[in-house]
């Protein structure tokens, strides 16, 4: 606004000046231009003077012409001649005529005018004297003619030039006269012209002197706002909470305001001129940073000042979290944000960073962290004891109950089902948006899991009196995914469906086959969706009326969950909707094309045989609940309530498998199946974890060279918890192969692990550490050696094989054909890019001289 003022003062000036510019300028031009006219005038009237003296020559030129050729006329006797001279003078006199005709034009009312008249006049009596000397001369009288004719030219020559004379004369003199006129009238226009000027001159001199005070008034003003606008500026920066450090392009320090001051305890007057690195920045960090930046960038990036500013100097935006270090030694976690200053011609100029504290923040994020964990455990435990109980109360495990009994157990177990999904949709969420979902791919047939989901939603649909149905290919569907997120994402969708469509509708599930992979379809016949609510549908805590919290129960929480994991497992999803028709929602997931074999099912031994499980619980009813599960479905359960109770029961029976709950009093899950590795005895013992912090557990479980068949998430779902146990006992039982797989990428170990399950177990390590420490606590079958990128030669995890007794085959699994000259230290070298699943699944067959079709536990 204060500029624009000032624009306008300017223009003010500029327009006053050109205007006063523009009034001296009119009058200079008004005055010259009226001299030019008047000069002109008498220029005309020169001209006009100088035009009837020539006419009034010519004249006097052509009669005195005329005179002679009447003479000669006169003198002669000759016919032909007279003719001649005859027709000489009347073309002479028609010239004369016509001259008189111009100056009559001319003259006209003129002072003139008389005296030429009388010179007229004098012309017409020569004309009679001429007819007399013609009449004398026919009388024969030739010196009278003579006489008549020199006579009277001579008068008519003197008379003529005399009036010719004073018409000159007059002429001159009025020429004369008309020129003082305009002379004098030129003079005064002068004197016009000099005086506006000198008049507009002061003018000018007084409106310049005018706008010289003003324009310095407007200086003042301005450089007295800028001086509070930069105190303004100043007192911002000093008053700031955050660091703010600019820097030129070297990173030498240019400004440092109070909140760096008040963060890192240095002076401004400290810092400023030295190079930022230097001091505030942890160098190992710094060393990390540029590692990172040069993969990330693909060209090098030194450590220091250009890790922190690689990505702002190519324009990128850059904000992440960085330890500075105080005056005082101490270390401070903040959020750096590095911006490129650039001048008018977009000239790099300098950095500018601005940080604040993440000490508040960390602090608030480890309470809700806290919380989070609280709520898994202490939340998700109580209701996992509810929920089974009511499960096996429902089911009829105490006796059959009467019908009113039962529609109130109904009414629990419902409602606790639905107390467990708003907790695990809370949870999900978080673990989303924090980034810690962490997802189990593995490729399955989508089919089988689809009947699977619409069984176990078939009650809660006949709830709604809605129906469920299937159309999907017959041809199998293999994708890559997360089985268990995969449920969620179509219970959710089922659940929406069934709770739109009215009574005896149905709800459809369609599976086809699409040019991005496999398409699934959950069709309901509701109400649709509104067109206001549909740009939002994904976000969280979406609903398209909040009073469809009270009528159709839920958080708004599963689309959005949803959303995220379809995602996550590599597809895309969406949905169309027509109002009073339906919607229809569905997802696309990307087709697996390798085949994978199948698990085979579990099958017991024999009439007699029972697995024997332990169960290691601190919670004593979700210890029973457990042990309750396993022995309907034909297990022999056994409960210790803490590791130590767990470990004496170990070492006075044999079990076939064991679970165990992260959260234990004293030694906690995790150190507790570290000693079972430790043991021989239980070196060997499958383990199923069953806890509130399972997904937790796996992230800290993959840092250790430990072996875990299975995690289940509390609440317990008595189907995966059965199936999920057999699985363990099979593997024991069957006598499997133990395959060690030494790889970084946690995808691939699943994958390969997939394509040999159903005749090997296999044990992952993604180090080379790793791999040493089981090599030393396990033994295993045969090694599958994949070598990759690495400080350290992957071969030289052979020369330790090679000292185990009795030492495992090897199988490497190289990058490219210059690995292939150490094939004699392996029993078998494949390239990545030429071996396919197959080609592998053979090839550990083939060494560990298993048949193609592996023997299956016979029926009882």
């Amino acid at each position: 606004m204060k500029h624009w003022q000032f624009g306008g003062i300017k223009g003010k000036l500029l327009v006053g000046l050109g205007s006063m510019l523009g009034f001296t300028a009119l009058v200079a031009i008004t005055g010259v231009w009226w001299i030019m006219k008047l000069e002109r005038v008498n220029d005309e009237a020169v001209d006009a003077g100088l035009t009837v003296e020539r006419q009034i020559k010519e004249w006097h030129r052509l009669t005195r012409a005329n005179t002679l050729r009447t003479l000669l006329l006169l003198k002669t006797n000759d016919p032909v001649l007279e003719k001649e001279v005859r027709v000489e003078i009347d073309e002479t006199v028609k010239k004369v005529n016509g001259i008189l005709r111009k100056l009559d034009a001319a003259l006209h009312d003129d002072p003139i005018v008389e005296t030429f008249s009388a010179a007229t006049e004098r012309r017409l009596q020569y004309q009679k004297i001429r007819a007399d000397a013609f009449q004398a001369k026919k009388a024969g009288d030739e010196r009278e003619v003579s006489r008549i004719i020199e006579q009277e030219l001579m008068y008519a020559q003197n008379s003529f030039q005399a009036a010719v004379q004073q018409l000159s004369d007059e002429q001159v003199a009025h020429m004369q006269e008309l020129v003082a006129s305009n002379n004098a009238q030129s003079e005064r226009a002068r004197f016009i012209v000099a005086v506006s000027t000198s008049i507009a001159f002061v003018l000018a001199l007084l409106f310049w002197l005018v706008a010289h005070k003003r324009s310095r008034e407007v200086e003042r003003s301005l450089n007295h706002q800028l001086s509070e606008s930069t105190e303004l500026q100043q007192a911002i920066l000093d008053s700031a909470n955050f660091s703010i450090i600019s820097t030129d392009i070297n990173g030498v320090i240019r400004l440092f305001n109070n909140g760096a001051h008040r963060m890192l305890g240095y002076s401004a007057s400290e810092l400023f001129a030295r190079h930022t690195p230097d001091l505030l920045h942890d160098e190992t960090e710094m060393a990390e940073r540029a590692r990172q930046l040069s993969l990330e960038l693909g060209q090098p990036v030194k450590a220091g000042f250009e890790a922190l500013v690689a990505r702002a100097r190519g324009g990128l935006a850059d904000e992440r979290e960085w330890t500075y270090i105080r005056k005082d030694g101490s270390r401070l976690p903040v959020m750096v944000s590095v911006t490129a200053l650039r001048d008018e011609q977009l000239a790099l100029t300098g950095f500018l960073c601005v940080a604040y504290d993440l000490i508040e923040r960390k602090r608030v994020e480890n309470m809700k962290n806290e919380f989070i964990s609280t709520v898994s455990h202490e939340l998700r435990t109580p209701l996992t004891s509810i929920r089974g109980s009511l499960g096996l109360i429902f089911g009829g495990v105490g006796g059959e109950l009467p019908e009113a009994v039962k529609n109130l157990v109904g009414i629990a177990k419902s409602n606790c089902e639905r107390l467990i999904r708003l907790i695990n949709d809370m949870l999900d969420s978080e673990k989303i948006e924090s980034g810690k979902m962490r997802l189990d791919l593995q490729v399955i047939d989508l089919r089988p899991l689809i009947q699977q989901v619409l069984a176990a939603n078939e009650g809660f649909a006949g709830q709604y009196g809605a129906t469920l149905r299937l159309l999907a290919p017959d041809a199998p569907l293999q994708v890559r995914i997360d089985g268990d997120r995969m449920i969620q994402v179509l219970t959710n969708l089922l659940s929406n469906a069934v709770k739109f469509t009215p009574a005896g509708g149905v709800v459809e599930v369609r599976v086809s086959r699409v040019a991005q992979g496999v398409r699934v379809e959950v069709v309901d016949s509701g109400p649709g969706i509104p067109q206001e609510f549909r740009g939002r549908i994904f976000q969280k805590f979406s609903q398209a009326d909040s009073s469809d919290t009270r009528q159709k129960g839920g958080t708004g929480l599963g689309l959005n969950i949803s959303k995220a994991l379809i995602e996550k497992m590599g597809g895309s999803i969406g949905f169309n909707s027509t109002l009073g028709t339906g919607t229809t929602f569905f997802f696309e997931i990307p087709e697996w094309q390798s085949p994978v074999p199948q698990l085979q099912p579990f099958r017991a031994k024999a009439d007699s045989f029972q697995p024997r499980i332990l169960v290691c619980e601190d919670d004593p009813d979700v210890a029973r609940l457990i042990s309750m599960m396993l022995a309907k479905a034909g297990f022999e359960a056994e409960m210790a309530y803490s590791a130590e109770q767990a470990l004496a029961c170990l070492a006075q029976g044999s079990y076939d498998a064991v679970t165990v709950d992260l959260k234990l009093p004293g030694q906690n899950g995790i150190a507790f199946i570290s000693a079972l590795r430790d043991n021989e005895s239980t070196r060997k013992l499958p383990v199923v974890v069953v806890s509130a912090l399972a997904e937790e557990g796996r992230l800290e479980f993959n840092h250790k060279p430990l072996t875990v068949s299975d995690w289940l998430q509390k609440p317990i779902d008595e189907d995966l918890l059965v199936l999920s146990v057999r699985r363990a006992v099979a593997g024991i039982q069957a006598g499997k192969p133990r395959i060690l797989h030494v790889q970084a990428d946690l995808d691939i170990q699943r994958i390969v692990a997939a394509v040999a399950q159903d005749f090997a177990n296999f044990t992952s390590a993604a180090t080379l550490h790793e791999a040493r420490a089981l090599l030393r606590e396990q033994p295993f079958d045969l090694v599958l050696l994949d070598l990759g990128p690495g400080k350290e030669s992957s071969w030289d995890l052979v020369e330790d094989i090679d000292a185990l007794d009795p030492r495992p085959p090897v199988i490497v699994f190289s990058p490219s054909d210059t690995e292939l000259t150490e094939d004699k230290r392996a029993e078998a070298v494949l390239l990545k890019a030429r071996t396919s699943s197959m080609e592998l699944l053979s090839t550990i067959q083939r060494i560990l001289q298993i048949p193609a079709d592996p023997p299956v536990v016979p029926n009882p």
